[in-house]
């Protein structure tokens, strides 16, 4: 179990890319046209920026792939570009809109299909594969449009509805607000196995590729946690949501908006599906409803180890208090003792990303379900059952920090004590040898 935690620690989260906030992109209005006998993906992408500075140049990241056809402003004036190193397109903006605080961009370009298909006949368009073009930590709206041959189904963030069209095609209609990251997947349904159930009024659809073996267990464990999160911090607020079991051969466990994603290799080197799924559902809450900044100083700690913690009460939930014992001493603390090295350890305030060392991943997915542990203690349960309700309430669609969530422990902290035993524990390395996990 413990090899199997600290794979998961370090695979489950995409790579954030530091990125000056000169400029932001708000809006995107996108229409994808797959044409699959030329294998070409044809997309137009209009982008609404806000800029918070006199900016002639600035990078997006796009794929390098695109075979750009042209990028205009909205008053149809050319847009000078080019590429610079992997992925990174550089926008030069003509001398009228170098002073403007609003801009829209419009580029049209061409992906090649073959570059995106993974087993199974599936396209998967994800940002880690830049096909729209997006600065990584923004914020934003989108609208978007998939053209596709009626025999395909189309799967991306937020609500949708299908048209078909003339010409055996299907427009897939998607909206979506206050997301980071907006993926896009095509595939025949012929070729995945399809179940649909009303969990908390909420469509719920599973996309397995045949033959999976814990399809029912993982089935079961996204209803019960959907259902436990939806009573304990607030009403889930959109109509759908999707499981996709990506067959790919990379490793992939990962909660978008209205999304659940993994891959056939998790299971492989995690085979217990309660050690991640309802971590990810929690993700519907934490991260995609509430928006975090990861670049913050205890952004990983917000996103992720509340996160945890929240897996961890559902497993208490499921299975009685002593079921959260033992997850917090033979798993967070056995982890922690076993993988971090003597002297390398840190404080949450010095994790950068999860992804640097296995010291920073085990501080935020073990050292920080215990933090969170002690300040329930100290708090009780039903202060702090109203503090974490609140979060939801107060945060949606919102950004929320470490200094926010400061602001909520003292409104259920009278003397100060909990806030106090917060702050200390978050500067201090290492994990206290007196504390209790009753």
């Amino acid at each position: 179990m413990r090899t199997l935690f600290i794979l998961i620690i370090l695979l489950l989260n995409l790579f954030v890319i530091a990125q000056p906030r000169e400029m932001n992109v708000k809006d995107y209005n996108m229409n994808v046209k797959f044409d699959l006998k030329t294998k070409q993906i044809v997309i137009n992408s209009e982008l609404s920026i806000q800029k918070n500075a006199s900016l002639r140049i600035f990078p997006l990241l796009l794929s390098k792939n695109a075979d750009i056809k042209s990028i205009k402003s909205s008053n149809l004036e050319d847009v000078g570009y080019h590429f610079s190193g992997k992925d990174t397109l550089v926008i030069s903006l003509p001398e009228k809109l170098i002073n403007s605080k609003k801009i829209t961009l419009v580029l049209s370009y061409v992906l090649p299909a073959d570059s995106l298909i993974v087993n199974r006949g599936m396209y998967v368009m994800k940002r880690f594969d830049r096909w729209y073009p997006l600065q990584i930590g923004d914020i934003f709206n989108a609208n978007l449009t998939v053209n596709v041959p009626d025999n395909l189904t189309t799967i991306s963030n937020g609500s949708f509805k299908k048209q078909l069209l003339t010409n055996y095609r299907a427009a897939f209609k998607w909206k979506t607000s206050n997301e980071s990251d907006l993926a896009l997947f095509v595939f025949n349904s012929d070729s995945m196995e399809y179940k649909s159930e009303v969990v908390e009024g909420t469509r719920m659809n599973f996309y397995f590729v045949p033959g999976l073996k814990d399809e029912q267990k993982i089935i079961s464990l996204v209803k019960s946690s959907f259902s436990y999160y939806n009573g304990l911090l607030g009403k889930y607020k959109n109509k759908d949501f999707t499981v996709i079991e990506i067959p790919a051969g990379y490793y992939l466990g990962q909660g978008l908006h209205t999304l659940l994603l993994f891959t056939p290799t998790l299971l492989q080197y995690i085979p217990d599906p309660g050690a991640w799924v309802p971590h990810e559902v929690g993700h519907q809450w934490i991260e995609n409803s509430i928006q975090i900044d990861l670049q913050s100083k205890g952004g990983w700690f917000i996103e992720e180890s509340l996160t945890e913690y929240l897996r961890a009460m559902y497993v208490e939930h499921e299975y009685g208090t002593d079921s959260l014992s033992r997850i917090l001493k033979d798993v967070y603390l056995a982890n922690y003792n076993e993988l971090v090295k003597e002297g390398q350890d840190v404080t949450v305030l010095d994790v950068v990303s999860v992804n640097n060392s296995i010291e920073e991943a085990q501080c935020i997915y073990a050292k920080g379900p215990i933090i969170l542990h002690q300040v329930r203690r100290c708090m009780g349960d039903e202060n702090w059952i109203a503090m974490i309700k609140m979060v939801y309430t107060d945060y949606q669609g919102k950004f929320f920090a470490l200094e926010d969530f400061r602001k909520c422990i003292s409104k259920y902290d009278t003397n100060g004590k909990c806030l106090k035993l917060f702050n200390d524990m978050i500067i201090t390395k290492g994990i206290p040898e007196n504390l209790s996990f009753d």
